[in-house]
């Protein structure tokens, strides 16, 4: 339960900040390029956050059963979580690379402003395609295990278990 605390504590005034900096930047003082860059990441960094709450929710006490109930009833939730859980990854890391280059291109180029201004909606079209066939990939090719509520242990795993191992070990 502590730890439930610590995510609302240190996450809920994150997310606050980051929400209100999205409106915040859009005023006219910040017309450069650079900061609808950073708005992009933002709005990434907002959903990868609240992605991340399917997994916190079976690690509380206090949710457990809710979620026993969501694993058993609708466990393409799990699936959605696994596929955006990929997702964000690869946008995140897609994003740095993105910031880094216009911080790099737009000292070096006098022109790298206007490039930018105009072409940041298609950099960030080019990340969300690109990470989401590389979560697609990801799902198809089974590469991630989804957490599954296991009755006999009654505790989430990571993987389904296999009825032949269970049969085995209970005749040991």
């Amino acid at each position: 339960m502590i730890m439930c605390w610590l995510w609302l504590f240190y996450g809920v005034p994150s997310f606050s900040l980051v929400v209100f900096f999205i409106f915040f930047l859009r005023r006219q003082e910040f017309h450069y390029s650079f900061y609808r860059v950073l708005q992009c990441d933002m709005i990434i960094n907002i959903f990868c956050y609240l992605n991340t709450w399917i997994s916190r929710l079976y690690h509380v006490e206090s949710t457990i059963p809710y979620m026993i109930w969501v694993n058993d009833n609708c466990y393409f939730i799990f699936y959605s979580y696994s596929f955006f859980e990929t997702f964000f990854y690869n946008a995140q890391s897609i994003s740095v690379i993105i910031i880094s280059t216009h911080r790099l291109w737009s000292s070096v180029s006098v022109s790298g402003n206007e490039f930018w201004k105009r072409n940041y909606r298609c950099m960030y079209g080019g990340v969300v395609m690109i990470s989401a066939a590389l979560a697609i990939f990801n799902v198809a090719m089974e590469l991630n295990n989804l957490d599954y509520y296991y009755h006999d242990n009654k505790q989430f795993v990571k993987r389904k278990a296999d009825p032949v191992i269970i049969s085995i070990s209970k005749m040991e």
